[in-house]
């Protein structure tokens, strides 16, 4: 969360309240949503899909007035192999 509180823009989205025509720009509370996932020993071909369809999904859920800025996702892939995505709705 020190990041997020040093860099509004980590913290800024965009909400279109009824009546209005063009979007406000708002800007959090320093928060962070963090998801941990744990892959067991996958081939390259299966996580590289699972990796796909996680990256489809965040992009589908898109920013909404309720969604986080920022949310990052940790993959724990085998014993000492981790990814982090990053997904935000202004990326």
């Amino acid at each position: 969360a020190t990041m997020t509180s040093a860099h509004e823009l980590l913290r800024t989205r965009f909400v279109r309240p009824a009546g209005l025509a063009q979007p406000l720009q708002a800007i959090d509370a320093p928060a962070v949503v963090l998801s941990v996932l744990i892959w067991p020993e996958l081939d390259a071909a299966t996580a590289a899909a699972q990796l796909e369809t996680l990256c489809a999904s965040e992009r589908e859920a898109g920013a909404g007035a309720e969604s986080p800025p920022l949310r990052l996702i940790r993959i724990q892939c085998g014993a000492q192999a981790y990814l982090c995505v990053s997904a935000s709705p202004l990326l």
